[in-house]
């Protein structure tokens, strides 16, 4: 097609666009933007038609650019300068930009690429970085900005100001912990030197070869935390028994979660002939299950089929991540529709023992959420 018939045709499809919404092209503020493998007679014809200029990859409107590259760093950082020479008469601001452009030192560098790969929850992770960068939200460090509240430790009454070190490490509530989880005596014969939070969380991180026992040590410590803003922001009494127990219970569910293998290898299956049912010719029976992790929202969904005679007749699994178990089971269910849409089979009963989804097919009852309702709606028209 000749560039200028091009043209034509996408002048045509504006003109029947503004008639039929009634909204017209203001010609003033647009522009035209071309890829490199554009006819250069076809973008030269288009401006001169339009009337209107042409687009650099590197145009700007408001402020904002229009195009981002590979490197969001260098599309947006004339807004970080522009906002930093206006910020820069702040005294606040003065302070905390000082800290945190700091230069990481070769150890520091390396604690802090290794603690977001750390066998934990990615809350504690959060956690843990927080302190590595200092900007963990004690009263010690809330107090240079504000003499509202005290610098005091909330959890002991001593009279200590909270500070990382203490919280963690000092205080008599935290000790108590320590005293009960599995390990924890290291972690005393560390409050007993003067040692910061930073070297802390870096001896456990490079020297702990155990990742059961640093899973522990470093998710109590999050849950010391936890359990602190429980009783700072609302109040809650606290007990050394029950902040380790629940420390414990978050630990192993973690370790459980992040060693589970998702490549099981399948030797046999075997079907008791009780579940299996006389099935017409040309109909299969698909066994399908999804079970769901609750910790990571992680779920596998199994499928078995089986034709008429009850043979084996193939699998299939697929991972993902759903919001609970009933999704993760109503999407099991649509996963074994469409794959029976591709074997073109004439008929097809599928085997579930979710109670829910299989209820929504008996009598559409509403006790299935919003979205599998959506998701069983969807394998019905399969």
């Amino acid at each position: 097609m000749h560039p200028h018939d091009e043209v034509d045709s996408l002048m045509s499809l504006i003109t029947d666009f503004s008639a039929c919404s009634g909204q017209v092209i203001n010609i003033q503020k647009s522009g035209c933007f071309f890829s490199k493998n554009c006819n250069p007679d076809f973008f030269v014809s288009l401006i001169r038609q339009l009337n209107i200029g042409k687009i650099d990859l590197n145009e700007k409107y408001l402020g904002i650019p229009l195009f981002i590259r590979r490197s969001k760093s260098e599309a947006f950082g004339h807004l970080a300068d522009h906002f930093d020479k206006r910020a820069a008469k702040w005294k606040a601001y003065r302070v905390i930009s000082s800290q945190n452009r700091t230069q990481l030192s070769t150890q520091q560098s390396k604690v802090y690429k290794d603690s977001w790969n750390t066998p934990v929850l990615p809350k504690v992770q959060l956690f843990l970085w927080k302190c590595i960068r200092n900007i963990l939200p004690t009263k010690s460090r809330v107090f240079r900005f504000t003499t509202e509240q005290d610098n005091l430790c909330i959890l002991c009454d001593d009279s200590m100001i909270e500070t990382a070190e203490h919280l963690l490490l000092h205080c008599f509530f935290s000790k108590a912990i320590w005293a009960i989880i599995p390990g924890g005596n290291l972690v005393l014969q560390d409050s007993s030197v003067g040692i910061d939070i930073h070297t802390w969380i870096y001896k456990w991180i490079s020297s702990c070869k155990d990742k059961t026992m640093l899973c522990q040590i470093l998710t109590t410590a999050w849950t010391i935390w936890r359990d602190r803003c429980f009783k700072n922001f609302q109040g809650k009494s606290q007990n050394a028994t029950a902040t380790a127990s629940y420390a414990m219970k978050i630990a192993g569910e973690t370790i459980q979660s992040v060693t589970i293998t998702h490549t099981p290898t399948i030797t046999q299956v075997i079907i008791p002939q009780h579940t299996l049912m006389v099935l017409p010719s040309n109909c299969i029976m698909m066994y399908c299950d999804a079970p769901y992790i609750n910790i990571s929202n992680k779920i596998g969904i199994g499928i078995y089929l089986v034709d008429e005679t009850g043979n084996y007749g193939g699998c299939k699994t697929i991972t993902g991540i759903t919001r609970d178990s009933e999704e993760a089971e109503s999407l099991a269910i649509l996963v074994a529709a469409d794959w029976e849409r591709s074997l073109n089979f004439e008929a097809i009963c599928i085997n579930s023992d979710a109670k829910n989804p299989v209820s929504f097919f008996k009598n559409k009852n509403n006790q299935t959420s919003w979205f599998s309702n959506s998701i069983l709606e969807d394998s019905i028209l399969f």
